[in-house]
């Protein structure tokens, strides 16, 4: 009898083993599969439940700051930044212009405050040797509008035969005639007139007034006709050092006619190449406010002398033009 019991007992267990075995395989057969289902899931991009579209369009709700980071706030965000368990989180990748494997390029501060005068003395000019503050100086517009400055300030050099003009121009006003006498040998260059001081402008001013007077002209028309050749005091380019009279030996006068000799026909060509331009060309008077004056040259530097030339145009249209 107790033997008997001991095997009902006996059977008892092994039958609860087997049932808890199979229990357990049944259990596993569906984890496998579930697992099984949800790598193909990953690999088409979505399971197509509602929970995961919501979690799509949250993503493509996301805004990011001007920074590159996640809103504060942001419903995704802790999804985002939570790096799953036992997993790195990925590096952060930057977006860059260089090329692959390039140099950084040194970072450029942009800035909407003007520039002062000691960083103009460092900012070049590209492709010359040339710094913004001289080019500045260079193109300075003097006329009857836009009179010397005050503060203007430049350091003065004799040219030739005992006349002065920035010394900036020197070396360049030299080398022009210097080749210009090389290449036209019958007659001669001659400066007439450089740089002025503001009461020999008005001298001058007041000489050719008193000469259309002694004409016959009007006062009002002695005036306005000597205002067309000569500028107020203040107002001439001449007491910038920057400009320079330049007349042939064989017509030494200040007239139209200067252009029919050899040597204006020469500087009117090749001016630009060393940095000059014929500042009052003909029939730009409604312009420039001067009558055409073949013989006014002034310095601007090769940089900017090449370009107007090429365009035809006179400072102030330059000027204007880059704006």
């Amino acid at each position: 009898m107790r033997q008997q019991k001991e095997n009902r007992k006996s059977g008892s267990r092994a039958g609860r083993r087997a049932f808890v075995l199979a229990a357990s395989l049944c259990v596993l057969s569906v984890l496998v599969a579930g697992i099984r289902q949800e790598g193909k899931e990953k690999q088409d991009g979505s399971d197509g439940s509602p929970a995961a579209e919501a979690g799509i369009a949250s993503v493509e709700k996301t805004q990011i700051d001007p920074a590159g980071s996640f809103v504060e706030g942001n419903p995704v965000e802790a999804g985002i930044a939570a790096a799953p368990a036992g997993k790195e989180k990925p590096a952060k990748t930057e977006l860059t212009d260089r090329p692959a494997g390039g140099k950084e390029p040194a970072k450029t501060e942009l800035t909407d405050r003007p520039v002062g005068e000691n960083e103009l003395d460092k900012l070049m000019i590209p492709g010359t040797s040339v710094s913004a503050k001289e080019q500045k100086q260079r193109l300075l517009l003097v006329n009857k509008s836009h009179p010397v400055p005050e503060d203007y300030e430049v350091q003065m050099a004799e040219v030739e035969d005992g006349y002065l003009a920035a010394a900036q121009i020197r070396g360049a006003l030299k080398r022009m005639l210097a080749d210009g006498r090389k290449q036209v040998t019958d007659g001669g260059f001659m400066i007439v007139s450089a740089y002025r001081s503001r009461e020999l402008q008005e001298e001058l001013l007041q000489e050719e007034i008193r000469k259309n007077l002694w004409q016959g002209m009007p006062r009002r028309t002695a005036e306005w006709d000597a205002l067309r050749t000569v500028a107020p005091a203040g107002c001439s380019e001449h007491e910038t050092g920057l400009a320079v009279d330049i007349v042939s030996e064989n017509d030494p006068e200040l007239k139209e006619s200067q252009e029919e000799t050899a040597e204006n026909r020469w500087l009117q060509e090749n001016c630009w190449k060393y940095g000059f331009i014929l500042r009052y060309p003909r029939d730009k008077e409604e312009v420039t406010g001067f009558a055409y004056e073949p013989w006014h040259f002034r310095y601007v530097g090769t940089y900017d002398a090449k370009r107007i030339a090429h365009e035809g145009v006179t400072l102030e249209e330059y000027l204007e033009a880059m704006q």
